[in-house]
């Protein structure tokens, strides 16, 4: 198992409350059910986050986005068996403030309009994630916006993060 750096924290979103909010700095909170892809995942995300916190189901993530108040959430879409657009809006209702970023093996662009819809901010697919997706958090962190067609074709969506103009969502 990958060990964090000292001065970083990490665990699992399903710890007792106690452990887990008192993380200062940046948080990421990542919710996929695939170990293997989980620890590469939280390895990439450890770069650029103080906490990084993980979960293999939805009721663990929808715990951990309400506790954690996370900066970045990243979601797999086959992260629940069901309905996996109601956990997008679910964590987007938990987390308002928060990046959620989608990560799918589905190249369709009809998946990606349907989750940006349920409140996601960007899709990224899997097989470019390795490239992608700490780029995109680059860029949503120091802009707010991706432009995917130019920069990069493994993003789908015109822009990866919400626009300032989104009702009902605040910017930090």
């Amino acid at each position: 198992m990958h060990k964090p750096p000292e001065s970083r924290e990490s665990g699992s979103a399903g710890e007792s409350p106690g452990k887990l909010n008192l993380h200062t700095g940046l948080c990421a909170l990542l919710g996929n059910r695939h170990d293997a892809l989980n620890e590469g995942l939280r390895g990439l995300l450890e770069t650029m986050f103080d906490a990084v916190f993980t979960a293999g189901d939805g009721a663990s993530m929808l715990e951990g986005a309400e506790r954690l108040r996370p900066d970045v959430i990243v979601a797999d879409l086959a992260l629940v068996q069901s309905d996996c657009l109601d956990l997008i809006r679910r964590l987007r209702a938990k987390a308002d403030e928060a990046q959620l970023i989608v990560i799918t093996s589905h190249e369709d662009s009809n998946v990606e309009t349907a989750v940006r819809a349920a409140g996601a901010d960007c899709v990224i697919v899997k097989r470019a994630i390795a490239t992608d997706l700490l780029r995109a958090i680059d860029h949503m962190r120091a802009c707010r916006t991706l432009h995917s067609p130019a920069e990069s074709p493994n993003v789908l969506g015109r822009s990866c993060a919400r626009s300032s103009s989104t009702p009902g969502r605040n910017k930090r």
